[in-house]
């Protein structure tokens, strides 16, 4: 075992493997191959999935008059029939998607505990793919890169780094894949193992959700279980409470929202004080 490097070793490369198959990691693959140091890159990713493309044009978010369906099947084939729709007028299904994403809290909020465990399991791959995106030049490259070999794509789960490959459970069973570099380009987890957020939650100051994505918290990333009014969970620590929650623009809105009301709070407490010193 060895710790994970994007260092090439000192005689070179021709062969790398990129963990990962999310934006950052086709970032990575295309990266090397433009180094013209590597010449063929397998990018390993564990649904199968690679990130769609961004629309030709900025399009924001798409929202139809329709009532939503309360449920995960009856939510994903409106979903799916609106971007067909989409596609086939030639407006593209990415609008359709941000105005989607703009009501998924609501929708998340009133799926049952079931619901959500089926959407972890065998939609939230699928919902991934297309809400994180590549601009449309990246794409076209990364599918030029696929069709003349240059990348293979695997799907898998890697059990092992080694130092000359990686040991990964495909479809078909264990495999060893040699490479001379690989790269882990993998989301880390939220990390609600770690020593500390463990004894939050040992001490009740805050709760894991029912998926064991990360802590239950409000819009706000204030922890609901907390017998502590300041703390906090922000971005992708409250995935299995908000969806979305792990995108810049979203923690930048949570982060505003935390400060106001924590000035609120701040507010409260000296105007207690002052009132009690006048006793």
């Amino acid at each position: 075992m060895r710790e994970n490097s994007d260092a090439a070793p000192a005689g070179g490369a021709q062969s790398a493997v990129v963990i990962g198959g999310g934006i950052h990691a086709v970032d990575r693959a295309l990266g090397l191959l433009a180094d013209s140091k590597i010449s063929h890159v397998t990018l390993i990713s564990e649904s199968g999935f690679l990130p769609q493309s961004h629309a030709p044009a900025a399009v924001g978010a798409v929202v139809t008059d329709q009532p939503m369906p309360g449920t995960l099947r009856g939510a994903f084939r409106f979903l799916r029939e609106a971007a067909g729709k989409a596609d086939l007028e030639g407006s593209g299904w990415q609008g359709i998607m941000n105005g989607f994403r703009s009501r998924a809290r609501d929708l998340w909020a009133g799926l049952t505990p079931e619901e959500r465990a089926r959407f972890k399991r065998h939609v939230k791959a699928i919902y991934d793919s297309h809400r994180n995106r590549l601009p449309p030049e990246h794409y076209q490259r990364l599918h030029h890169a696929i069709a003349s070999g240059a990348i293979a794509v695997r799907k898998g789960k890697v059990n092992c780094i080694a130092t000359n490959g990686v040991l990964f459970s495909a479809p078909t069973g264990l495999e060893v894949l040699p490479a001379e570099l690989t790269i882990d380009c993998r989301f880390r987890p939220s990390g609600t193992d770690s020593p500390l957020v463990r004894s939050i939650i040992i001490a009740g100051l805050a709760t894991r959700d029912e998926l064991e994505i990360g802590i239950v918290v409000d819009e706000c990333g204030r922890t609901k279980a907390s017998a502590l009014h300041g703390l906090f969970a922000m971005g992708p620590l409250g995935l299995g409470s908000l969806p979305d929650i792990d995108l810049v623009p979203q923690i930048v809105q949570q982060s505003h929202a935390a400060a106001s009301l924590l000035n609120s709070w701040i507010g409260e407490v000296a105007k207690s004080a002052r009132r009690r010193q006048s006793l």
